[in-house]
């Protein structure tokens, strides 16, 4: 099969109901493709990997079309270095556009450069290191990662196929309870943008396993608007760098627990003093409330169901066990809420156990919820 230039071909499966298409191949062998997130690799004969994507259902900035039956397509193709930010839900009513021009279609050329997203211990002698998009193919020579307190490196190397991902040895081990730093030299991303070294991601330390009430519930929006989304804002008030990766909010029902969610299933740092809100849509918290702070916000797949009178919160470790709880009902907001749509509760002492005493109604002088910012009370 020949493919001429500027032409589309659409890939399918052997069994699938074909799109309108001129050119279309079907494969014996489809691969199969997660619907929250995956890798995809484009390889010519010679196993020469010619493109790749890492997408996450996150991408569609739409909550209904991230249900289903909406394509992601690329927005300026030219743009062959952005990840998350170069991609979009389709906008053609038949919910994609196979074989023809994608319909988010525009000029978005790379001019930034890569920023640090998050550097995290995978062993006491190895950190990984997750970029933004994808960086150069092949790592200069005079590249140079530079770690304080000082520790020796060993080698750097990438660890997946869409390059935006790279995996440090180092000579010495990481100590526990001891922050360190990171600053890169002539880091370049696809597009040959220089390393941004202003990031959330520059810093790091060994993780810990937390003890009960090391991370406590910080904030819960349970009645949101009816264009509003649930959180729930956790804290780390303890000492240690904790890893999140496969901890889980809960709910509970006569004492069991129900409702199950994990929070991620990747590698998660949450650093000393952290706040961080969870939900299942990032853009709307952000679009509802003036204070939210982007940067400590996780979007998660779901979130349990919470109901608007009376329920709770629970969050549980890697292990299952149980590091802070909420039980929850409307008459814990202010007697001068007139509508509790949309208002969130705060704790208010990080000391005390989470009754109802310790709980009161965001402020209306900033619009009535923090999510990933200090609380109003």
């Amino acid at each position: 099969f020949i493919l001429a230039p500027n032409e589309y071909v659409v890939l399918t499966s052997e069994n699938s109901s074909p799109p309108d298409s001129e050119n279309l191949l079907r494969l014996t062998i489809f691969p199969s493709l997660n619907n929250s997130s995956d890798v995809l690799i484009l390889k010519d004969a010679e196993n020469t990997t010619i493109d790749s994507v890492s997408y996450a259902s996150s991408w569609y900035r739409d909550e209904d079309k991230r249900d289903g039956g909406w394509t992601l397509e690329i927005i300026d193709p030219d743009n062959v270095c952005s990840e998350r930010d170069n991609w979009s839900a389709a906008e053609d009513d038949r919910g994609g556009t196979p074989g023809i021009q994608n319909s988010v279609f525009a000029i978005k050329p790379d001019l930034a450069g890569p920023k640090l997203l998050s550097t995290i211990p995978i062993s006491a002698v190895e950190i990984q290191l997750q970029f933004d998009e994808k960086l150069e193919k092949y790592l200069r020579a005079d590249l140079r990662l530079n770690i304080d307190p000082p520790l020796d490196v060993t080698s750097i190397s990438f660890t997946d196929p869409s390059l935006t991902q790279l995996r440090v040895s180092l000579a010495g081990e990481i100590q526990k309870g001891t922050t360190y730093s990171v600053t890169l030299v002539n880091l370049h991303d696809c597009a040959g943008n220089l390393f941004e070294p202003a990031g959330v991601g520059s810093t790091f330390g060994l993780p810990e396993a937390a003890d009960s009430l090391e991370i406590l519930i910080n904030e819960v929006l349970f009645n949101p608007r009816p264009t509003g989304v649930d959180f729930v804002e956790i804290i780390n008030t303890s000492g240690k760098f904790i890893n999140l990766k496969d901890w889980a909010l809960a709910s509970t029902e006569d004492g069991v627990l129900k409702n199950k969610t994990t929070l991620t299933t990747e590698e998660y740092l949450f650093k000393p003093g952290d706040i961080l809100a969870l939900t299942e849509n990032s853009n709307i918290l952000i679009g509802e409330y003036r204070t939210t702070q982007a940067q400590h916000l996780l979007q998660v797949h779901d979130l349990p169901a919470f109901n608007d009178d009376f329920g709770s919160v629970v969050l549980l470790d890697t292990g299952g066990n149980v590091i802070d709880y909420l039980d929850y009902t409307k008459d814990m907001h202010s007697v001068f809420i007139k509508d509790e749509e949309g208002v969130s509760l705060e704790r208010i002492s990080l000391a005390t156990h989470s009754t109802g005493q310790n709980w009161k109604s965001a402020s209306s002088s900033v619009g009535f919820s923090t999510p990933g910012y200090i609380n109003s009370n």
